[in-house]
């Protein structure tokens, strides 16, 4: 445990003077932040504009595969809107101070000064008293301008600690949220007729729920008294190394993220199909490596938030926080994205080679088109990414006609205008209208 001081005598006894080093951080908070938030919405809305008229018809039938869908998309709404108001936190705490130096807000060479000799006095006293005490205590005898200054700095150092404790709360469950809402679209696509892939997601689900707890919580309880965290002048005892349980949370998350990334690869290398969709396919599923790769980014740069110079130094992690967490949201929409990215290939294919003018044939009941986005929610594969459906089965499949679970097969008490289904389960389009 550290000793019983306050975050504010902590700083001023290891000072090292920044005064004179006028260049700031507070334009790439501004910047980055705004980036992120623009990429953020224009993915949300274009993933948003694809899912819609598939969230309309599954809100209709509220079971089976379709509560996966429904969820998965109200759990990545809550997540940017997290992400989201952990990203404006950010902004305001560089409007009070973030990405200064502590000497540009106040603290120069006369209060470190100041701090010290006051903090040495309250040492010396019969019995001897805190910090805080004696500063408010014999306000009257200790030098006026001083006091102003020092408290003027202490406010305005307490709201940033507020605000950036405000954000971690909020990039904490818009994280969670995400790996949520990833639970249920692979619950959907490709475990809900698994039972170890079921079980698996589960648990990583859960795993994800115990890391925003435990992470959210120790957080929070790191010194004691817990304001100690945000009032500099406060004495407390550090309960635990932040920088350990920053450190030791964010490498957790780092697993648990890359335990998720083999499921989607796992089960579309089984599948056969043309292999330029698999790879495409293998690619949008495989981008959360991205995301990952940030997170590792990030935990690299994680000193800053521990130093002395602290309003200057957070910055570039945090700046990465919000990196990753806009990546990590971008990247799980990604595959969603399919008939955009199908629309946007079939204009430039038109302007490349002109497409004949030709009578289209007559179609039947039974016949899907599995190169395009289709109109039926037939199956789960079709209710998240239309284009991973092929008339096939997994390359290592039975060709004896036995019931695989990986078979294409129309679902059992349905019409005709009932779809495939990957794992032998799909929704009739009569119980989805």
């Amino acid at each position: 445990m550290a000793a019983n001081i306050s975050y504010l005598e902590e700083i001023s006894t290891k000072y090292g003077s920044t005064c004179g080093l006028h260049d700031s951080k507070t334009t790439d908070v501004y910047l980055r932040t705004s980036i992120d938030m623009a990429v953020l919405l224009l993915c949300f809305t274009a993933r948003l504009a694809c899912r819609f008229r598939l969230i309309r018809k599954a809100k209709k039938s509220l079971r089976g595969l379709s509560v996966f869908m429904v969820w998965e998309e109200y759990l990545n709404a809550a997540a940017v809107l997290f992400a989201l108001v952990a990203m404006v936190l950010f902004e305001l705490s560089a409007t009070y101070g973030i990405g200064q130096h502590l000497c540009d807000l106040g603290f120069d060479d006369n209060l470190v000064t100041f701090v010290n000799d006051t903090s040495i006095l309250a040492a010396h006293q019969s019995p001897p008293v805190y910090f805080i005490d004696l500063l408010n205590n014999h306000n009257n005898t200790l030098n006026h301008t001083m006091v102003a200054s020092l408290q003027e700095f202490t406010q305005g150092f307490r709201l940033d600690m507020l605000l950036l404790y405000a954000c971690f709360a909020c990039y904490t469950i818009s994280i969670t949220l995400s790996n949520l809402s990833m639970v249920c679209s692979m619950l959907a696509i490709f475990a809900f007729n698994n039972q170890f892939l079921r079980a698996y997601v589960c648990t990583l689900g859960i795993l994800s729920i115990s890391y925003c707890v435990v992470t959210a919580t120790l957080g929070f309880l790191e010194t004691n008294p817990v304001q100690a965290s945000w009032n500099i002048t406060t004495a407390r005892i550090e309960l635990y190394s932040p920088g350990a349980l920053y450190t030791g949370t964010g490498w957790t998350k780092a697993a648990i993220d890359c335990a998720f990334i083999p499921v989607p690869l796992y089960c579309l290398a089984r599948m056969q199909m043309r292999l330029e969709r698999k790879i495409t396919l293998m690619g949008l599923f495989g981008s959360q490596l991205l995301a990952l790769a940030l997170g590792i980014v990030r935990l690299l740069h994680l000193g800053g938030l521990f130093g002395q110079d602290i309003t200057y130094n957070a910055v570039v992690p945090l700046i990465y926080t919000m990196d990753q967490m806009t990546a990590s949201l971008v990247c799980l929409s990604l595959p969603t994205l399919g008939p955009i990215v199908a629309k946007i290939k079939d204009i430039f294919r038109r302007k490349i080679v002109p497409t004949p003018n030709i009578e289209p044939a007559p179609e039947n009941d039974r016949t899907v088109n599995q190169d395009s986005v289709r109109d039926s929610n037939g199956s789960a594969l079709v209710f998240q990414y239309a284009d991973v459906m092929e008339d096939s089965k997994p390359q290592d499949a039975p060709d004896n006609g036995s019931a695989n679970e990986y078979e294409l097969k129309p679902y059992v008490g349905s019409d005709n205008r009932s779809t495939a289904s990957f794992g032998g389960s799909a929704i009739s389009e009569k119980e989805m209208v």
